[in-house]
């Protein structure tokens, strides 16, 4: 599961990560804004899952903790909450690769990638470095799960 967690409006373009899901994917997209009717006509589960409404800070947390990614297509963030709340709860994201989150994740990083979603071949570019990013992802997980053991033990 990929999740959006935010304000609902124009400049955020949750409509690529709509058309970018890759298959097999449920999207749950998380918030309220603006664009609250046309966000609203995108639910179609278990493709498109839309929870409408602001939502207390446990409730972010559980759904951080439920999904396998948080994922922002914003061209411009100034400094974006969401990956860092996301990350603290264990969950990688997926960024545009635009100013405020480019800061956030380096291009060798574990915590998740930088893509390009408004890319011609979005969809296939997703699902191939969001499989990427597992890896690296798990590979650290590992690591640090073995660092963690030897030094215990």
């Amino acid at each position: 599961m990929m999740a959006y967690v935010g304000r609902w409006s124009a400049e955020k373009r949750i409509h690529l990560l709509k058309s970018c899901r890759p298959a097999g994917t449920t999207l749950a997209i998380v918030g309220d804004g603006p664009m609250r009717r046309v966000v609203e006509s995108w639910h179609d589960p278990p493709r498109v899952v839309v929870l409408t409404g602001m939502r207390p800070r446990a409730e972010l947390a559980r759904v951080y903790r439920a999904t396998d990614w948080v994922a922002s297509a914003s061209a411009f963030e100034t400094f974006g909450n969401v990956p860092y709340e996301a990350a603290h709860c264990g969950t990688p994201a997926l960024l545009q690769d635009a100013q405020g989150f480019n800061d956030q994740i380096d291009a060798g990083e574990s915590r998740g990638a930088l893509l390009r979603f408004d890319a011609e071949n979005g969809e296939a570019r997703t699902a191939a470095d969001s499989a990427g990013a597992v890896v690296g992802y798990l590979t650290l997980t590992l690591a640090l799960t073995l660092t963690l053991t030897l030094t215990l033990t």
